[in-house]
């Protein structure tokens, strides 16, 4: 227990880098201080302190649960399921699905790519894959877009639910706490620059809608394949 809310309390800052205020499709630097923050701190107890934490909770480990493969999926079935039970979010159903596409880019843009060269072992050996926590960094970023799109109280679950993944990635000995901490920030990361990039993209898709689209099948022949193009020429 004492681990859960350890991380609790690490994770927890994470819902002061916002004025709501603010508009949050504009950029102002204190919004990357919270995931930057996290970032840093991940790497800096990737190796001994980060270990010397996750023995100890080895020490009193019982048996292990799964629960965790499920509920990082929490937070994104919840930025639809707010809404569809009567509470009302920021922004629509198609920009959110904007939000969430773009935001999703940008975890897979940054986790796989640094697992792979990072190579840091897991604790249990299995493989050297560890850095950053990817089950996290998905909670997270599920999280962080509940958390903008409606009330705090809705926030509150959805960061509870990302928090209990990380800690019972540790639990199940999958990651270190240095894993989790910067897969956290990653999560967070990714949300807030897609809602820097969703202006920029509501005026494409407005130029988009506005124009005539149609579609043409080319069909190529090289002398041995033939082949089929789709052309969208745009009026």
């Amino acid at each position: 227990m004492k681990s859960f809310f350890l991380i609790l309390l690490v994770f927890s800052i994470s819902f002061v880098h916002s004025h709501e205020k603010n508009d949050e499709k504009l950029f102002y630097p204190y919004q990357v201080i919270v995931p930057a923050a996290l970032i840093s701190l991940g790497v800096i107890i990737a190796d001994e302190p980060s270990k010397l934490f996750d023995r100890k909770i080895q020490d009193h480990r019982g048996r292990t649960y799964k629960i965790d493969d499920y509920l990082q999926y929490f937070p994104h079935l919840a930025l639809y399921g707010f809404s569809m039970v009567g509470v009302e979010a920021k922004n629509s159903y198609f920009d959110r699905t904007l939000l969430w596409g773009t935001s999703g880019i940008f975890v897979l843009a940054s986790v796989i790519p640094l697992k792979n060269i990072i190579n840091f072992e897991r604790p249990d050996a299995s493989t050297k894959n560890s850095f950053p926590s990817g089950h996290t960094a998905l909670a997270f970023w599920g999280a962080e877009l509940v958390r903008r799109e409606y009330p705090a109280w809705c926030g509150v679950i959805a960061y509870t639910a990302a928090t209990g993944v990380g800690a019972m990635r540790i639990y199940n000995n999958r990651h270190w706490l240095g894993d989790v901490v910067a897969g956290a920030g990653f999560g967070i990361l990714a949300t807030s620059s897609a809602y820097w990039l969703l202006p920029a993209e509501q005026k494409l898709f407005e130029k988009i809608s506005k124009k005539e689209i149609s579609a043409t099948i080319v069909p190529q022949f090289d002398g041995e394949n033939l082949s089929l193009s789709l052309v969208f020429p745009i009026k």
